[in-house]
């Protein structure tokens, strides 16, 4: 039987730190555990994560105020051989720490947005905004991976599975349910604010609140939902947040990592940052104009945001363009590749690491280039290359399309193809396609990417038509376990990749 890979995984679970950090490693986990690891979440004792949040993890609660050195032995003691990865999501821990592992962990990966302190680590993952690479190359070693950006976003399973059917009910005609979410604590009473825009607006609005007794105005919007369409929500887990997304057509809330929800189930935002470290996402939904962000929460006023609703409720169209372009920022698949980053085991003949990030409108132009390059045109089904304008309306169509699954290859941090999985049946099958990027052939770019690609959906049929020229790739597929079915070439889940 082949021997789990393990990982230890210290979360920041402090009290004063929020949910955020728990919630998600939990995704992560989750998502290694589905490749076949199993892994144990260190956290502050006093965080007292809930059964129903860990699911089937196993947990190990530090006693609270231990130094450095007796966490360090604490966490040593709980394995007598050294753990396959060690990840650290915990703003309070650095090098030292991660040094303290070396011989302990085979790998050690950091979880940040903060970009204020040395790592020794073999990845980082910052999914706070765009081309943010540099601010860790001074704080990182060189052989560091960087999994960096919005596609690699760790958004709960739920998110991802519910992407499909929201994205094809979303019809705009105008405000008519908004969700309103800061946080449980919300410090800056930002929920009574958006609360009071909203009903000033006149338009007789449904209003779900998002809020926990720790919130100062709390009892005060509790109130205020006995007289109208208020429904307050609390202890709200992903699969109601998820279900709340998708009822609204519009949200109110910080610059936080749910923007990444909000987005990947295409649901129009109105954005305010309430806390530094939330700058590189506002900036990056800016970028992507994908959420309306009105700026620091000192400066915004109720009639700000009243205005603004008021304007949206004129424009469905606005709205529907909201919608479609924060759908292309995040898919939910994000915990899933990086777990397949850490699964795939390297292939000879590629010789280094690859990895999968997702595309996106950024990478317009390269994939273009690739897709008229006339020896990889040569074995598409239709010869000729698109033009420049068929492209984009064809990767724009794709990025936003919640069937599909379009990621780029990356080995050494240099983007060398492409891997598209396009499901069918409502995700019981995909069809594989792989695009090899001009001066990468015949080093096992392709083989990598159908390795991945099964990682990627462990339990799912995946089928690949090539033609019957191509013998290269026909070779290819059938080394990578894959049957012929047909006009078909078929890999089921039992299938192992050699």
């Amino acid at each position: 039987m082949q021997r789990l890979k393990s990982a230890l995984i210290r979360v920041d679970g402090r009290p004063e730190s929020g949910f955020g950090h728990i919630r998600r490693c939990i995704t992560l986990a989750e998502s290694l555990e589905n490749q076949g690891w199993q892994c144990t979440l260190a956290f502050e004792e006093a965080c007292k994560i809930s059964a129903s949040h860990l699911g089937r993890l196993k947990s190990f609660p530090l006693t609270d105020c231990l130094s450095l050195g007796e966490e360090i032995a604490a966490l040593g003691g709980l394995r007598s051989e050294p753990w396959d990865l060690l990840i650290v999501d915990h703003y309070q821990r650095d090098i030292d720490f991660e040094k303290a592992f070396a011989e302990s962990a085979v790998r050690t990966l950091v979880i940040d947005d903060l970009a204020n302190r040395p790592h020794q680590c073999d990845f980082l993952i910052d999914q706070s905004g765009y081309d943010i690479e540099n601010r860790y190359r001074a704080l990182t070693p060189n052989s560091c991976q960087f999994l960096t950006g919005t596609g690699f976003a760790l958004l709960g399973a739920v998110f991802k599975n519910t992407r499909l059917k929201t994205l094809q009910a979303r019809v705009f005609e105008g405000v008519k349910r908004v969700l309103v979410s800061f946080g449980g604590a919300d410090t800056h009473n930002l929920t009574e604010r958006s609360l009071n825009a909203l009903l000033i607006t006149g338009l007789g609005l449904e209003i779900d609140v998002v809020i926990s007794p720790a919130a100062a105005s709390y009892h005060k919007i509790k109130a205020m939902a006995g007289s109208a369409s208020v429904y307050i929500h609390e202890n709200v887990g992903l699969d109601k947040m998820a279900q709340l997304m998708s009822s609204a057509d519009l949200a109110i809330g910080a610059a936080g990592g749910t923007s990444w929800e909000r987005c990947c189930l295409g649901l129009p935002s109105v954005v305010i940052v309430t806390a530094r470290n939330q700058d590189n996402v506002a900036q990056e939904l800016k970028r992507q104009e994908a959420a309306l962000v009105l700026g620091w929460h000192d400066d915004i006023t109720e009639v700000t945001i009243a205005e603004v609703v008021q304007q949206l409720n004129a424009s469905p169209e606005r709205l529907s363009s909201l919608s479609q372009q924060s759908s292309r920022v995040c898919d939910g698949w994000g915990a899933d590749l990086i777990a397949t980053a850490l699964s795939t085991p390297d292939h000879e003949e590629a010789k280094e690491p690859l990895w999968l990030r997702r595309a996106s409108l950024d990478d317009l132009d390269l994939v273009y280039y690739w897709q008229c390059a006339p020896e990889t045109r040569n074995h598409f089904r239709n010869p000729n290359p698109p033009t420049l304008n068929e492209h984009v309306a064809w990767m724009t169509g794709k990025l936003c399309d919640p069937s599909c699954i379009f990621a780029l290859v990356i080995k050494n941090g240099v983007p060398v193809g492409v891997l598209r999985l396009d499901s069918e049946k409502g995700g019981d099958v995909y069809e594989v396609s792989i695009l090899t990027a001009p001066g990468y052939y015949r080093q096992g770019i392709g083989h990598a990417a159908l390795a991945m690609a099964r990682s990627l959906v462990p339990k799912t049929r995946l089928k690949a038509f090539v033609s019957e020229e191509n013998k290269a790739s026909i070779g290819m597929f059938k080394k990578a376990g894959y049957q012929i079915d047909g006009d078909w070439l078929v890999n089921w889940p039992s299938t192992t990749i050699q």
